[in-house]
């Protein structure tokens, strides 16, 4: 039978590993947005110079990109998220600086190894304690979980191998 408190234990570490799921996931979604709005933004930028066939861009046409910036901070005893969108860059197309979308994807490929990690890791209380299935691998290849009892050569070679 387990313990009320095992299973508040428990419940405390699937609340936290959700938690930390969840906000990895929103940051992965919100970097593929940006990424998105990048992309628009340097096909915009690299198209301008297009010739024939393809239609040349409007040079005094305007061009915006927002990025984002999310704080989080506790009132009251609840975390508040407050969004805001600085804006990169506003004005003509013909003036408007290169931005390389690898930038981002190299936090998007982050982002992403995070939330993957982070949803291993939403069963962790149960895979790593006691008959878990990650447990039970790393008892197998390890001490963890048995308890060490020298064998009578050991504790010989240890007596006597410091008195030479």
């Amino acid at each position: 039978m387990t313990n009320s408190r095992e299973e508040k234990t428990l419940a405390w570490y699937a609340g936290r590993f959700d938690r930390e799921y969840e906000d990895a996931r929103s940051e992965f979604h919100r970097l593929s947005c940006l990424y998105k709005d990048v992309c628009w933004y340097n096909f915009e930028t690299t198209c301008r110079h297009w010739e024939r066939p393809w239609r040349q861009s409007l040079m005094d046409s305007n061009i915006e990109l927002y990025g984002y910036s999310l704080t989080r901070k506790w009132i009251r005893g609840s975390l508040v998220e407050h969004g805001h969108f600085p804006m990169w860059y506003h004005g003509r197309l013909r003036d408007a600086p290169k931005l390389p979308p690898q930038i981002i994807l190299a936090e998007l490929h982050a982002a992403k190894e995070y939330m993957d990690a982070c949803e291993v890791q939403k069963t962790a209380q149960y895979d790593w304690a006691p008959g878990g299935c990650f447990y039970q691998e790393l008892a197998r290849h390890t001490l963890v979980g048995r308890t060490y009892e020298p064998t009578r050569e050991c504790v010989y070679r240890r007596r006597f191998s410091s008195v030479e």
